[in-house]
């Protein structure tokens, strides 16, 4: 059991919560108890094998507490909403507003200027680790920084994509240099997709679309609306908050992934279909080896500047996402992205 900004996290395997007055009771599977009272919870995020009374979901759905309900691998099944007890819709009304794109761009530069942090970061890495001398990467590293400058003085959103774009043109540069192991067949021809025409391709998207379907779980579990983005403007079909909410992530889970599992051998060339027109297909066995490694960097801890504490994805994700709703309520003066320290 964990609370962090007013949420409760309870994924303690074969433990229950039942209510005792005002308060929830929650009891381990050793035996001890924990009385929590009710006071200043605003959520509860349960994963996993956890019974929970049926008292304690009237009693949330009354008063307003959101529950949300995951799987041991963090998929989200089911969810109470708040919105039984009016609130949702204001939070609602507030996201539709604040996504105008009149208004979208305060929070679409945060995103931004996260993303390009988190992969100044990686690229530091990679410096670090295997290219200190590397003349050509150290300056387009100082060009990715100083491209914060004029993010942060875009006037509106295509001028603030066109520097996105100018900053992940950069850091694609040196992807193929981090890649040690097949070089020649994990070749990345540049970005592609649907199909992908490469290897490298094949799995970035792949797991893309893996955290994608995780940011859609994460923002409907803080009762917004998956479909109204800031960066990403609506399209029918699209959830573009979550795609929103990827981009601080992208290289740090999924592009980390990606050059991990491909140095380290654990998916070789042969675990790829290429068709006659040359698009790339990740057979069966090697997605199953792409996830566990993707539920294995989900347990991985980050330091959150706000909590002070080291999360794991899952929770830090969900603190994010908070963090969001709190900006949208008027309970914090911005929503500030996540950046690896």
């Amino acid at each position: 059991m964990k609370k962090m900004l007013n949420t409760l996290f309870i994924e303690s395997p074969k433990s229950s919560l039942r209510m005792e007055g005002e308060s929830i009771v929650l009891r381990l599977a050793n035996g001890e108890k924990k009385k929590l009272p009710t006071l200043n919870i605003d959520s509860l995020v349960i994963r996993g094998s956890v019974y929970v009374s049926s008292r304690v979901l009237a009693y949330c759905a009354k008063h307003g507490i959101l529950v949300s309900y995951f799987s041991v691998n963090d998929r989200m099944l089911f969810k109470i909403d708040r919105s039984l007890a009016g609130s949702n819709v204001l939070l609602r009304r507030a996201q539709h507003e604040a996504t105008k794109a009149e208004n979208a761009l305060p929070v679409a530069k945060s995103i931004v200027m996260g993303k390009i942090l988190n992969q100044h970061h990686e690229l530091q890495r990679y410096k670090r680790e295997y290219a200190k001398e590397d003349r050509r990467l150290i300056e387009d590293i100082s060009k990715l920084k100083h491209q914060l400058r004029y993010v942060e003085l875009a006037k509106d959103l295509d001028e603030l994509r066109g520097y996105e774009g100018v900053t992940s043109s950069l850091y694609f540069k040196y992807f193929n240099d981090r890649i040690r192991k097949h070089k020649r067949e994990f070749f990345m021809k540049g970005r592609n997709r649907r199909p992908p025409m490469d290897r490298v391709n094949a799995l970035l998207s792949y797991g893309y679309q893996v955290l994608y379907h995780d940011m859609i779980g994460l923002v409907e579990s803080v009762g917004l609306d998956p479909a109204m983005g800031f960066l990403h403007r609506d399209r029918p079909g699209r959830m573009s908050l979550a795609l929103d909410m990827m981009e601080e992530f992208r290289s740090l889970v999924i592009d980390r992934l990606v050059i991990r599992l491909i140095n380290l051998g654990q998916i070789t060339p042969e675990d790829f279909d290429i068709s006659a027109s040359g698009s790339v297909r990740i057979k069966d066995k090697a997605r199953r080896i792409f996830l566990e490694g993707y539920v294995d960097q989900k347990r991985e801890s980050y330091f959150h500047f706000y909590t002070g504490e080291k999360l794991k994805l899952p929770h830090l994700w969900h603190v994010q996402g908070q963090l969001l709703a709190r900006y949208l309520r008027g309970n914090i003066e911005g929503y500030p992205a996540f950046v690896v320290r």
